[in-house]
């Protein structure tokens, strides 16, 4: 079909009983669209596209820094902290890379429409796999990869910290 048609965006698919997994997985529906009686409905693809897998992104990464500013660990399966945070106690590393995420998030926000003209939203449909991508992959795979590695191998920089900040920003 050709997607410039009117009923393009109007696709939910058809489910079909014999193709039970693919269409789970892969999803049957283009653009679901839930709370119609409101007046305004709510686009599932769009809105599980981004919006709670990149803020929870944000949230673990700089709970991650919070944790490690006050010094806390886990022993025995118990939380404890410091009563006073240490700038010291974060490195670098950690902050570079966290506020490295926070800038692509905001510059996603901030471009938001900009997403309505990508592949995901236009030809895939809406299943299991990219909602699992999105809102569990995502802001879980980033933040263990970057900030929870650096947390447990403590980097330290010998460097000049400056020009580390500069490369990193050009």
């Amino acid at each position: 079909r050709w997607v410039d048609s009117p009923e393009f965006e109007e696709d939910w698919g058809v489910f079909n009983i014999k193709d039970f997994f693919h269409d789970f997985w892969m999803g049957c529906a283009r653009n679901p669209r839930v709370f119609h009686f409101l007046g305004y409905p709510l686009d599932l693809k769009f809105f599980f596209e981004a919006r709670p897998g990149l803020i929870l992104w944000i949230l673990i990464n700089w709970s991650n820094v919070a944790a490690m500013y006050y010094g806390c660990s886990v022993e025995k399966g118990a939380v404890t902290c410091e009563a006073e945070g240490l700038v010291s106690r974060v490195p670098w590393a950690i902050l570079i890379i966290t506020s490295a995420h926070t800038y692509y998030i905001f510059d996603y926000f901030w471009n938001e429409p900009a997403i309505l003209s990508t592949t995901d939203i236009r030809h895939e449909p809406f299943g299991f796999m990219l909602a699992w991508g999105d809102f569990g992959f995502l802001p879980w795979m980033y933040t263990n990869s970057f900030t929870l590695y650096l947390a447990n191998v403590r980097p330290r920089y010998e460097g000049h910290i400056a020009l580390d900040i500069a490369c990193v920003c050009l």
